[in-house]
């Protein structure tokens, strides 16, 4: 279904971002981006980090007989009561016990295994017991581990290095997962250079690219950069309808504003339709969301700040969409701000903070604010959220931070804070 441009753009209407994630969320559904992705088989080898495209249930059980756990002996449990230190049990090799070696089946006519460190051998091959064994000590008992057809992954579940384990002792070799949304990255602009190159004045190192890149690859996609395009609206209009023919989802990369180079909305606008021009978020207000046929089309800020933000939110909520699953959520932690902070009513606004830990409390400290400020997010912590309904946060005031680093690498850091101090 075409959108009519003038009929669905919102250019900086402070749409709220609840309202906005809804409306997308509609609109891939309407657009059959649900659960689109085709799915393949792969080995196991390459299945870390895929997701299962059907409900996987194990085909064999295991261990699919009682094991020993332990070198040792198997013998009837019934046999060695009684036995203590002034009063063992003599059992006859072959009649009452069998030696056995760690995974061997246990022998019919047994049920426990004694450790070899607690056997007494004679010399006639005899062995002496001067304690009892209970019935299956040392023994991995049949279906104990995985009881086919048990459910060994859920559909839509990512398998992890520790769930090739249980699937291969389940049964298989290869499992369906679904294919990876392929991801066309497209970077905008006359005074882009690329990464590696010295910029002259007026120029600016095109990095984005590879940031959102890394995001894609972690979500769960396959993303390839697109050769930079300038600001020519032709140049930029052709670029995206050959890039909605190939890939599953097309992300551009700037001139998503309103200045007079910014090309993206109208461009996307000639030969789609675009949901919605502008979301109330800070970082990352000019986004643009929009569908050329029925392939996702986002129009990410420039500046770095805000093209991590609105792709954290809408360009993983659409791949989620799309191989019908969640991915894994970021660790929270319940910090105290050590400064007031504000921000404009009417906008979610995400900061990024530092964070040390003082007895038990986290202390968040809010990072230097900008778009365009990469060294605050290169040292920061996690990222706090402000409602759109208040207009900052009280010093002393508990938040919740969504975590970038790991507890460990918090709780280990020593945290310095002072004001107008060269030294700090």
């Amino acid at each position: 279904m075409k959108i009519s441009p003038n009929e669905r753009e919102y250019y900086l209407a402070d749409i709220p971002l609840q309202e906005a994630i809804e409306k997308f969320d509609d609109a891939l559904h309407l657009h059959n981006r649900k659960n689109s992705m085709e799915s393949e088989h792969v080995s196991l080898s390459n299945s870390v980090g895929r997701i299962v495209s059907e409900t996987i249930y194990a085909k064999l059980s295991s261990p699919l007989a009682n094991t020993a756990a332990m070198d040792g002996i198997a013998v009837k449990s019934s046999l060695t009561v009684g036995a203590t230190e002034s009063a063992p049990v003599t059992l006859v090799f072959g009649r009452d016990f069998q030696w056995i070696d760690t995974g061997d089946v246990i022998p019919d006519g047994t049920d426990s295994v004694v450790m070899v460190e607690e056997v007494g051998r004679l010399e006639d091959g005899d062995v002496l017991l001067r304690s009892s064994a209970p019935p299956y000590q040392h023994v991995r008992r049949i279906a104990e581990d995985i009881a086919s057809p048990e459910v060994l992954m859920q559909k839509g579940s990512e398998i992890r290095i520790l769930d090739i384990a249980a699937l291969a002792s389940g049964g298989y070799g290869e499992v369906l997962v679904r294919n990876k949304p392929k991801v066309a990255i497209l970077p905008t602009g006359n005074e882009l250079v690329p990464v590696g190159y010295i910029p002259e004045p007026g120029q600016v190192i095109e990095f984005n690219s590879v940031i959102v890149s890394e995001q894609v690859r972690a979500w769960g996609g396959l993303p390839t950069i697109v050769t930079a395009v300038p600001d020519l609206r032709d140049d930029i209009v052709s670029k995206l309808s050959d890039l909605s023919r190939k890939y599953d989802v097309v992300i551009v990369l700037a001139g998503s504003s309103a200045g007079s180079e910014d090309f993206t909305a109208s461009s996307l606008g000639k030969i789609g339709s675009i949901l919605l021009h502008g979301v109330a978020i800070r970082p990352g207000h000019p986004i643009i969301l929009g569908f050329i046929k029925d392939i996702p089309v986002i129009g990410l800020p420039g500046y770095p700040s805000s093209t991590v933000i609105t792709s954290e939110i809408f360009l993983k909520m659409t791949l989620e969409a799309m191989l019908g699953t969640q991915l894994r959520r970021r660790e929270k932690v319940t910090a105290v701000l050590s400064r007031k902070t504000s921000s404009p009513m009417g906008e979610d606004e995400f900061i990024r903070v530092t964070l040390g830990k003082i007895r038990d409390q986290y202390v968040a400290t809010p990072a230097s604010r900008g778009a365009a400020m990469t060294m605050s997010m290169a040292r920061s912590d996690g990222i706090a959220h402000i409602p759109s309904a208040m207009e900052g946060i009280d010093e002393g005031a508990e938040v919740s931070v969504d975590l970038i680093r790991t507890r460990p690498e918090i709780d280990n850091a020593l945290l310095l804070s002072g004001s107008d101090d060269i030294a700090l």
